[in-house]
């Protein structure tokens, strides 16, 4: 399966919130989430975003530890969204994951730092994430078939609008690319 999301820059998280609660959205309790990017090139964004594989270890303020594995088979380098196929598990110790990322010869791109509130609405599950550095953020994401994710996306931002995000709002830059310039500027 394929993760297919659009992010989406929040002006008024207030206003949006209180939209979604108006579909029935209940957002779950606040979660901090620390979560550091690996790939194999990282000696420039130009290069990190290059590769087809990238790895995240995810520590959360609940004390699990998420290891997630993101491959963007065939992916064009100057799109940096793509569909990517994922996998996830729980691991028992970050730094232990980290160390065998090491051995691998993965190397840390970069650290996002966020709190984060989820929901499930329809097909979809949405965040609204605070990234530390960043602003506000929506994340509308669902899995399903390559096949399908042209038609899913159109979907999304259909319903992004829906909510009066603006249209020069989506997509948002991944974090760790948009981080990553950040620190360059």
């Amino acid at each position: 399966m394929h993760e297919i999301e659009i992010k989406a820059a929040v002006r008024n998280k207030e206003g949006l919130v209180n939209k979604l609660a108006e579909l029935g959205c209940v957002f779950s309790e606040a979660i901090t989430q620390d979560d550091t990017v690996y790939a194999k090139n990282v000696s420039s964004i130009t290069e990190f975003v290059k590769n087809s594989l990238f790895l995240r270890i995810r520590a959360q303020s609940n004390g699990k530890v998420i290891f997630t594995v993101k491959h963007h088979e065939g992916r064009d380098a100057n799109d940096p969204t793509g569909v990517p196929v994922e996998h996830e598990l729980e691991v028992s110790s970050r730094d232990t994951m980290e160390q065998m990322l090491m051995l691998l010869d993965f190397k840390e791109a970069a650290r996002v730092k966020k709190t984060r509130q989820k929901c499930l609405y329809k097909e979809w599950e949405l965040c609204i994430d605070e990234v530390e550095g960043l602003g506000t953020f929506i994340e509308v994401e669902q899995m399903a078939t390559f096949e399908e994710a042209e038609a899913i996306q159109k979907n999304i931002i259909d319903f992004l609008l829906s909510l009066g995000i603006e249209q020069n709002d989506i997509p948002a830059q991944r974090y760790d690319i948009a981080l990553m310039e950040k620190s360059l500027a």
